[in-house]
C-alpha cells in the first residue's frame, strides 16, 4: 500500500518534530485543512504501512500524535513513495470544483473516497466552494442520486474554472487537473485516446488555418479549458449567443477553422 500524498506530509512532518512532545491533531488539522476524523483515517493508514515494514507505529493519545515508538531512520523513504502532490485545502476544494463540474456524480461518499477525507471535511469543503460560486452568480445544489452541481451563467462558470486552472498552475498541480479531466472524457466517450494530445493537434490546425501562434506557445492552459468546454457542453451546459452574436462568430474564419475540425472529428 502506498501513501496517499498528505500522508506523506504528515509522516515529514512527524520526523522532522521526532523527540519532542507529541503533536496535536488540532494542530495538523489547521496545518492540512482537514477534519480530525480524517486525520484518524490517516494515522491508522500510516500505520498500516509501517506495520508492513517493521518499524513501529504511531499512538495517538488525548487528541495528539505520539511518534516515539517510530524507528525514523527507516520511515522517511517511505514519505518518497506517495502517489501525486500534496493539495492544499484550497487546491483539494478547487480539484472537487472541477469534479463536480465536469466528472460523474459528485455524491458525498464519491468525494470521500476520491481525497481520502472524512464526511465532515467534504462538507466543510461544500461550503467553502458554495460561498466562492455565489460570489459569481453562480449556485452549487445536490440532487438525490445525482450529487452536486454547479448552476448559473455559463460564461461566469467558465470563468470560475479558468481561474482554478491558473491556480493549480501557480502551485505545480495542473497534473492533477490533466488526470481528472482525461479520465471523465474516457468515461464519457469511452474512448481510450490521449484527449490532451487530441487538443493539442486541434489547436494546431487552428493555428495553421488563422496563422497565428497563440495557444500552444503557453503551457497548456487552453487545451485543458478546451476538454473544460467539451465536457460542460457534452452534460448540456452551452453558453447561449443572440442572433446577432450568432452571425457575427459564423463570418469569422476562426469558427470556420473549428467547423472544419468537428467535421472531420465526426468523420473519424
Amino acid at each position: 500500500m502506498r501513501l496517499s500524498a498528505r500522508q506523506a506530509q504528515i509522516v515529514r512532518s512527524l520526523s522532522r518534530e521526532r523527540g519532542t512532545e507529541p503533536i496535536s491533531l488540532e494542530e495538523l488539522s489547521k496545518t492540512l485543512g482537514v477534519s480530525v476524523r480524517t486525520l484518524y483515517n490517516d494515522v491508522n493508514a500510516i500505520n498500516d504501512r509501517l506495520a508492513g515494514c517493521g518499524v513501529g507505529a504511531l499512538r495517538v493519545v488525548s487528541r495528539s500524535v505520539d511518534c516515539s515508538q517510530v524507528d525514523w531512520s527507516h520511515v522517511f523513504e517511505l514519505a518518497l513513495t506517495a502517489d501525486g502532490p500534496t493539495l492544499s485545502a484550497e487546491n483539494r476544494r478547487i480539484m472537487m470544483m472541477l469534479g463536480i463540474c465536469c466528472g460523474s456524480a459528485q455524491t458525498i461518499p464519491a468525494l470521500m473516497e476520491a481525497f481520502e477525507i472524512s464526511r465532515n471535511t467534504v462538507i466543510s469543503d461544500i461550503r467553502e466552494i458554495k460561498g466562492r460560486v455565489r460570489t459569481f452568480g453562480a449556485f452549487l445544489e445536490s440532487a438525490p442520486g445525482k450529487g452536486y452541481c454547479v448552476f448559473g451563467d455559463e460564461r461566469e462558470i467558465r470563468e470560475i474554472l479558468w481561474n482554478d486552472l491558473q491556480s493549480l498552475r501557480a502551485d505545480d498541480c495542473l497534473g492533477e487537473a490533466k488526470a481528472l479531466l482525461q479520465n471523465a472524457l474516457v468515461s464519457k466517450s469511452g474512448e481510450e485516446i490521449d484527449f490532451y494530445e487530441l487538443c493539442r493537434c486541434l489547436v494546431k490546425q487552428y493555428e495553421t488555418d488563422v496563422d497565428t501562434r497563440v495557444f500552444l506557445d503557453g503551457d497548456g492552459l487552453d487545451l485543458l479549458m478546451i476538454q473544460i468546454s467539451w465536457l460542460r457542453s457534452l452534460n448540456g451546459y452551452v453558453i447561449e449567443m443572440g442572433r446577432e452574436e450568432q452571425a457575427t462568430l459564423i463570418g469569422t474564419l476562426s469558427y470556420r477553422s473549428v467547423q472544419c475540425s468537428a467535421a472531420k472529428m465526426r468523420q473519424a
